[in-house]
């Protein structure tokens, strides 16, 4: 008779802390999405925010600018697509956003200025003035007046004069340098003028005068500079690495 209560009991014991696990599992699972869904809906109103502040008003300043030279509704879309729907956190939204607004007219884009400059920091003010500058040099036919459009559009967001002109001219060397580095019969002699050398001088002294230029420019003695200077440095970085690396090649080749 005891035997068969204890039995009983045990059974019953290991019922209830079977059914009080079953139980624990589930309501921690149901929070468990719960809190993912109140994540989600907490991320999606941070990532709606942000696109209204951030994102929104820079699509309004280039629907406006491409509107100002009789773009085709249709190639607006395609090509302010292209620029905006790559940032995985508001490329949704900038989508659904540029499909419902392509058709229209934007007459004035005084307030989207005004909440980029309030909204943007100067590293994406200068970013979004760069690729304007880029956009611009894609139809040379309208360049002169799309870059005074965009001259009005920096100030506007609070970009200096002389730092749009930096700006201006840095994308202006950067396409020329392009095109030239790596073509013609006179790379070697661009690549020596850039570390400052001459043909007399060994491989070993040329590269003791790299490396002084590459302290020179490095990230870690221009971090107290402003955006624009550091982005020179970061150029002339890029120049002497392909300089050295030219230069380097010929005397491999010797």
């Amino acid at each position: 008779m005891n035997k068969t209560l204890f039995l009983f009991l045990l059974i019953i014991i290991i019922s209830a802390v079977v059914i009080f696990c079953f139980y624990y599992y589930h309501t921690q699972e149901k929070f468990s999405k719960k809190k993912k869904k109140i994540k989600e809906s907490e991320d999606s109103i941070h990532h709606t925010e942000l696109f209204k502040k951030k994102i929104q008003p820079l699509i309004n300043i280039v629907f406006y600018i491409l509107q100002m030279i009789q773009i085709t509704p249709i190639k607006r879309r395609k090509i302010i697509e292209n620029i905006f729907e790559k940032n995985k956190f508001t490329g949704d939204l900038a989508k659904g956003y540029i499909r419902e607004n392509y058709m229209k007219n934007f007459l004035n884009i005084e307030d989207d200025v005004y909440s980029a400059s309030i909204h943007l920091d100067s590293e994406s003010k200068y970013k979004f003035i760069r690729n304007l500058i880029r956009l611009a040099n894609t139809f040379p036919e309208n360049k002169s007046e799309l870059i005074s459009i965009v001259r009005k559009i920096s100030l506007g967001l609070s970009v200096s004069e002389n730092d749009f002109s930096e700006l201006l001219y840095s994308f202006e060397y950067k396409t020329a340098e392009s095109e030239m580095f790596g073509q013609g019969d006179d790379e070697l002699e661009k690549a020596m003028n850039i570390l400052e050398v001459t043909g007399d001088m060994t491989f070993e002294e040329i590269k003791v005068k790299y490396r002084n230029l590459v302290r020179r420019y490095h990230p870690d003695k221009t971090s107290n500079l402003t955006v624009i200077e550091q982005e020179r440095a970061q150029e002339k970085m890029r120049e002497l690495n392909w300089a050295y690396t030219r230069i380097k090649k010929e005397f491999s080749d010797e």
